[in-house]
């Protein structure tokens, strides 16, 4: 009785592990590209992740996916999923079941939604105004260790809202990411922002690469102006009424920011107290950030136009 029990066993055992086995060879590979996206697939939190044409959200892009795109385009009144937006035009459609099945049969493996993205250039100056957001895009490669870190000049200028990962090259070893930083303005003033390339354990190497942003960061009262270089731009100030109110101009810097014309818009003499406006028209000579005071007489407080010039 012992004996067979025995040979039941080792049978049983036997039979158990050849399951196991084949359970394992079964199991979808996962490359070293898309484990960076399995801590927070499902896009919560401050962290989440993007792979482009996988809507299942297992990691891959197969034809399970193609089956759920072409389900999603004939249901009525479906929800936008950024992860079918294969060509970047905010909009899933027929199209992007092209793409898809393009990229299913081999013919394609790059998503075209990747030319969406563009990095952000060092030397880049960034005008937003306090409580505002803005963002930092770069490209980064996982497998090879290196990722960007990065810090301001004042702790207290920004916060970072979330940070966000896309991948648009599935089933691909070794492939590139793209990360989009979204930060708030806090602190009104001036300030640098620098990313850093470079392998978190390797603490004595220099950085492979160095992005560097100036950010400015206005206070919402304040009058802003954004304009680039040589672009003219136009203030206007009311002027007239029973107190005889006129303005008079000062700017900052003079090599930056240049006076061109003055001109008063729908005067009547005849009215003593009548209102109008006085036009000015200013050139911006070179990149920088300036202020333009209009000092209100005979009576009134300075009104400060910040002018930003790329």
């Amino acid at each position: 009785m012992t004996s067979n029990f025995s040979i039941f066993a080792r049978k049983s055992t036997a039979f158990l592990l050849s399951v196991i086995m084949l359970s394992c060879m079964a199991l979808p590979a996962v490359n070293s590209s898309t484990e960076t996206y399995a801590d927070d697939i499902s896009g919560s939190g401050i962290y989440n992740s993007i792979l482009y044409g996988d809507l299942n959200k297992d990691l891959l892009v197969d034809s399970l996916d193609f089956v759920l795109l072409k389900k999603l385009l004939s249901a009525s009144g479906s929800t936008f999923e950024k992860a079918a937006d294969l060509n970047g035009d905010n909009a899933v459609n027929a199209l992007d079941l092209s793409i898809l099945k393009q990229f299913l049969l081999g013919s394609l493996a790059t998503f075209p939604v990747a030319n969406a993205f563009k990095s952000t250039e060092t030397g880049s100056t960034i005008n937003i105004a306090q409580n505002s957001t803005f963002e930092i895009s770069l490209e980064e490669n996982p497998s090879t260790g290196y990722e960007w870190s990065y810090s301001f000049s004042e702790d207290q200028a920004a916060s970072l809202i979330s940070e966000s990962s896309f991948l648009f090259s599935p089933n691909t070893a070794g492939t590139s990411i793209h990360k989009i930083w979204s930060f708030e303005a806090l602190k009104p003033g001036t300030y640098t922002l620098t990313y850093e390339y470079s392998r978190p354990w390797e603490e004595a190497a220099e950085p492979v690469a160095t992005v560097q942003c100036t950010i400015n960061i206005s206070n919402p009262n304040e009058n802003i102006i954004n304009v680039s270089t040589n672009e003219l731009f136009k203030i206007s100030m009311q002027e007239g009424g029973l107190a005889g109110f006129t303005s008079t101009c000062r700017i900052s810097d003079e090599t930056g920011i240049k006076i061109i014309s003055q001109a008063v818009n729908n005067p009547n003499p005849q009215i003593s107290d009548w209102l109008y406006s006085r036009v000015y028209t200013f050139k911006a000579l070179n990149s920088g950030k300036y202020e333009i005071v209009f000092t209100p007489k005979p009576i009134g407080k300075d009104i400060v136009y910040v002018i930003n010039v790329k």
